[in-house]
Protein backbone atom coordinates (compact mmCIF):
# COMPACT_ATOMS: atom_id res chain seq x y z
CA UNK A 1 0.00 0.00 0.00
CA UNK A 2 2.40 2.70 0.76
CA UNK A 3 4.61 1.24 -1.95
CA UNK A 4 1.78 2.10 -4.41
CA UNK A 5 1.32 5.29 -2.49
CA UNK A 6 4.96 6.04 -3.14
CA UNK A 7 5.20 5.04 -6.69
CA UNK A 8 1.37 7.22 -7.63
CA UNK A 9 2.99 10.35 -6.08
CA UNK A 10 6.10 10.23 -7.77
CA UNK A 11 4.52 9.64 -10.74
CA UNK A 12 1.96 12.66 -10.91
CA UNK A 13 3.62 14.96 -7.92
CA UNK A 14 1.99 15.29 -4.75
CA UNK A 15 0.72 18.37 -5.32
CA UNK A 16 -3.24 18.79 -5.38
CA UNK A 17 -3.66 15.71 -7.63
CA UNK A 18 -7.57 16.59 -8.22
CA UNK A 19 -6.77 20.53 -8.69
CA UNK A 20 -9.12 22.13 -11.30
CA UNK A 21 -7.93 23.03 -14.92
CA UNK A 22 -7.83 27.24 -13.96
CA UNK A 23 -8.75 27.78 -17.64
CA UNK A 24 -12.08 29.18 -17.60
CA UNK A 25 -14.81 28.25 -20.88
CA UNK A 26 -15.97 30.89 -23.06
CA UNK A 27 -19.03 31.34 -25.01
CA UNK A 28 -17.27 30.02 -28.23
CA UNK A 29 -16.69 26.82 -26.04
CA UNK A 30 -20.00 26.49 -25.30
CA UNK A 31 -21.42 26.77 -28.78
CA UNK A 32 -22.39 30.80 -28.47
CA UNK A 33 -21.03 33.69 -29.96
CA UNK A 34 -20.22 36.87 -27.89
CA UNK A 35 -23.47 38.43 -29.84
CA UNK A 36 -25.73 36.16 -28.34
CA UNK A 37 -24.29 36.57 -24.98
CA UNK A 38 -25.59 39.91 -24.95
CA UNK A 39 -28.48 41.14 -23.42
CA UNK A 40 -31.24 41.83 -25.40
CA UNK A 41 -34.23 44.55 -25.33
CA UNK A 42 -35.87 43.47 -27.98
CA UNK A 43 -35.93 39.53 -27.21
CA UNK A 44 -36.86 40.78 -23.41
CA UNK A 45 -39.64 43.05 -24.49
CA UNK A 46 -40.89 39.88 -27.03
CA UNK A 47 -40.41 37.30 -23.77
CA UNK A 48 -42.31 39.67 -21.58
CA UNK A 49 -45.07 39.97 -23.94
CA UNK A 50 -45.46 36.50 -24.50
CA UNK A 51 -45.92 35.83 -20.93
CA UNK A 52 -48.27 38.29 -20.35
CA UNK A 53 -50.61 36.57 -23.64
CA UNK A 54 -49.63 33.18 -22.73
CA UNK A 55 -50.78 34.05 -18.62
CA UNK A 56 -54.28 35.40 -20.35
CA UNK A 57 -54.62 32.29 -22.11
CA UNK A 58 -53.96 29.85 -19.41
CA UNK A 59 -56.85 31.87 -16.79
CA UNK A 60 -59.52 32.22 -19.83
CA UNK A 61 -58.57 28.54 -20.68
CA UNK A 62 -59.47 27.21 -17.15
CA UNK A 63 -62.59 28.84 -17.28
CA UNK A 64 -63.32 27.38 -20.40
CA UNK A 65 -63.04 24.21 -18.76
CA UNK A 66 -65.03 25.13 -15.82
CA UNK A 67 -67.83 26.47 -17.60
CA UNK A 68 -67.50 23.86 -20.14
CA UNK A 69 -67.95 21.37 -17.05
CA UNK A 70 -70.69 22.77 -15.54
CA UNK A 71 -72.69 23.16 -18.79
CA UNK A 72 -72.08 19.34 -19.31
CA UNK A 73 -73.65 18.92 -15.60
CA UNK A 74 -76.19 20.84 -15.83
CA UNK A 75 -77.15 19.18 -19.91
CA UNK A 76 -79.97 16.50 -19.84
CA UNK A 77 -82.71 15.15 -22.29
CA UNK A 78 -85.29 17.70 -23.34
CA UNK A 79 -86.26 20.60 -21.01
CA UNK A 80 -82.95 22.40 -19.79
CA UNK A 81 -82.39 24.44 -16.60
CA UNK A 82 -81.58 28.25 -17.82
CA UNK A 83 -78.49 28.06 -16.18
CA UNK A 84 -77.17 25.37 -18.94
CA UNK A 85 -77.13 28.29 -21.88
CA UNK A 86 -75.64 30.48 -19.59
CA UNK A 87 -72.86 28.10 -18.98
CA UNK A 88 -72.98 27.30 -21.91
CA UNK A 89 -72.20 30.90 -23.50
CA UNK A 90 -69.73 31.77 -20.79
CA UNK A 91 -67.82 28.62 -22.08
CA UNK A 92 -67.78 29.80 -25.54
CA UNK A 93 -66.66 33.30 -24.85
CA UNK A 94 -63.87 32.61 -22.57
CA UNK A 95 -62.82 29.65 -24.97
CA UNK A 96 -62.83 32.45 -27.34
CA UNK A 97 -60.73 34.98 -25.23
CA UNK A 98 -58.30 31.77 -24.40
CA UNK A 99 -57.90 31.25 -28.20
CA UNK A 100 -57.30 35.09 -28.81
CA UNK A 101 -54.60 35.34 -26.31
CA UNK A 102 -52.81 32.89 -27.24
CA UNK A 103 -53.01 33.74 -31.11
CA UNK A 104 -51.98 37.28 -30.14
CA UNK A 105 -48.63 35.74 -27.85
CA UNK A 106 -45.54 36.77 -30.29
CA UNK A 107 -43.22 34.05 -31.15
CA UNK A 108 -39.83 33.60 -30.32
CA UNK A 109 -37.19 32.30 -33.02
CA UNK A 110 -35.46 29.26 -32.39
CA UNK A 111 -38.01 28.45 -29.68
CA UNK A 112 -38.64 24.43 -30.12
CA UNK A 113 -42.34 22.94 -28.88
CA UNK A 114 -41.73 19.85 -26.97
CA UNK A 115 -43.14 17.94 -24.31
CA UNK A 116 -46.76 18.73 -22.38
CA UNK A 117 -46.91 22.26 -24.77
CA UNK A 118 -46.87 19.67 -28.38
CA UNK A 119 -49.96 17.87 -26.56
CA UNK A 120 -51.71 21.19 -25.83
CA UNK A 121 -51.27 22.13 -29.48
CA UNK A 122 -52.03 18.96 -30.68
CA UNK A 123 -55.63 18.45 -29.10
CA UNK A 124 -56.61 21.67 -30.07
CA UNK A 125 -57.10 19.98 -33.33
CA UNK A 126 -60.14 18.35 -31.45
CA UNK A 127 -61.10 21.05 -29.07
CA UNK A 128 -61.51 24.11 -31.31
CA UNK A 129 -63.60 22.15 -34.20
CA UNK A 130 -65.42 20.87 -30.75
CA UNK A 131 -66.09 24.25 -29.34
CA UNK A 132 -67.42 25.84 -33.12
CA UNK A 133 -70.06 22.91 -33.38
CA UNK A 134 -70.83 22.40 -29.65
CA UNK A 135 -72.91 25.62 -29.44
CA UNK A 136 -73.98 25.39 -33.41
CA UNK A 137 -75.75 21.83 -32.52
CA UNK A 138 -77.06 22.90 -29.59
CA UNK A 139 -78.72 25.84 -31.03
CA UNK A 140 -80.07 23.76 -33.31
CA UNK A 141 -81.36 20.76 -31.06
CA UNK A 142 -82.76 23.92 -28.64
CA UNK A 143 -84.83 25.21 -31.57
CA UNK A 144 -86.55 21.64 -32.27
CA UNK A 145 -87.24 20.81 -28.99
CA UNK A 146 -89.20 24.08 -28.15
CA UNK A 147 -91.08 22.76 -31.48
CA UNK A 148 -91.43 19.61 -29.82
CA UNK A 149 -89.84 18.01 -32.45
CA UNK A 150 -87.50 14.79 -32.82
CA UNK A 151 -83.52 15.13 -32.64
CA UNK A 152 -82.94 13.47 -35.89
CA UNK A 153 -80.10 15.22 -37.99
CA UNK A 154 -77.01 16.10 -36.53
CA UNK A 155 -78.34 18.11 -33.48
CA UNK A 156 -78.99 14.93 -32.03
CA UNK A 157 -75.07 14.58 -32.08
CA UNK A 158 -74.47 17.79 -29.42
CA UNK A 159 -73.90 15.91 -26.18
CA UNK A 160 -71.77 13.46 -27.92
CA UNK A 161 -69.38 16.53 -29.26
CA UNK A 162 -69.62 18.64 -26.44
CA UNK A 163 -68.59 15.60 -24.23
CA UNK A 164 -65.80 15.44 -26.60
CA UNK A 165 -64.95 18.65 -26.94
CA UNK A 166 -64.54 19.24 -22.71
CA UNK A 167 -62.42 15.60 -22.43
CA UNK A 168 -60.13 17.65 -25.01
CA UNK A 169 -60.15 20.32 -23.49
CA UNK A 170 -59.47 19.50 -20.27
CA UNK A 171 -56.61 16.83 -21.28
CA UNK A 172 -55.04 19.78 -22.88
CA UNK A 173 -55.53 21.83 -19.74
CA UNK A 174 -53.62 18.72 -17.43
CA UNK A 175 -50.63 18.36 -20.77
CA UNK A 176 -49.38 22.04 -19.82
CA UNK A 177 -50.45 21.58 -16.00
CA UNK A 178 -48.16 18.49 -15.02
CA UNK A 179 -45.08 17.79 -16.16
CA UNK A 180 -44.38 14.03 -17.76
Amino acid sequence: MIIGLIVFTTMFGSANLFAQDKHELSFEELGFSLQEAQPSPELQQRLEERRFYLKQHQVWGLIATGAMGLALLSGGEGNLPPEHAYFAGLAAVSYGASAYTAWMAPTVDGMKVSGGSAWHRRLSWIHVPGMILTPLLGYMAAQKLNKDEKLQGLEKYHKDVAGVTAVALALSVLTVSFEF
